[in-house]
């Protein structure tokens, strides 16, 4: 006769930095449902970050006869934790209507950016779809650029010699001061997630 893996359903809901002890026996405890982060250690062991969807394992062949719960919250916390032994798979999720994704990935050229002399000027708003951006001193200018936020000044921000080309992995705005006599252009190129 085969051996079937076992597990019970333990619920609970513990107020902020409560904690309980729970006489249990098993090789596993998997969070099905919690409402924000808590702790979690077996036996003797110091208690573990834990949260829903999260299973933690005891090594092979081993197996835990308690179990403690702290609710690491500042508000009350309901929690249901699976506790048992061998393998359980849970495979309960299924869809009942097309599932749509867009992505919104590609490049986006905007215009040369003309700076005046001695003056900081914003290269690029936020954009919460873009995954970098790519800012070039063009090799005609002749001075450098200092590239950063809002801030960005005669001694503040990343020198950016002419062309040299800065890559930002960022969704925020971006500013960039002119440190030439004269007025010179940045290209600006956005890659969008």
């Amino acid at each position: 006769m085969a051996n079937l893996n076992s597990y019970q359903v333990h619920g609970l809901t513990l107020a902020a930095g409560e904690w309980v002890q729970l006489d249990i026996t098993g090789e596993y405890i998997g969070c099905i449902k919690s409402n924000a982060a808590f702790k979690v250690g077996a036996d003797d062991n110091t208690p573990q970050p834990m949260e829903q969807g999260l299973t933690f394992r005891t090594v092979a062949g081993e197996s835990f006869t308690s179990i403690q719960i702290l609710n690491t919250s500042a508000s009350s916390n309901s929690i249901e934790l699976a506790v048992g032994e061998g393998q359980i798979t849970d495979a309960r999720l299924s869809l009942t209507a097309d599932l749509t994704l867009s992505a919104n990935n590609g490049i986006s050229d905007l215009i040369d950016i003309s700076i005046a002399a001695g003056v900081s000027a914003q290269v690029a708003a936020v954009n919460l779809n873009r995954r970098e951006i790519l800012i070039q001193n063009l090799s005609g200018n002749t001075s450098l650029f200092r590239v950063g936020a809002t801030t960005a000044a005669s001694a503040r921000g990343v020198e950016l010699m002419p062309g040299q080309t800065l890559t930002l992995e960022t969704t925020a705005e971006i500013w960039a001061f002119n440190s030439d006599a004269g007025a010179q252009s940045l290209a600006v190129v956005e890659v969008l997630k």
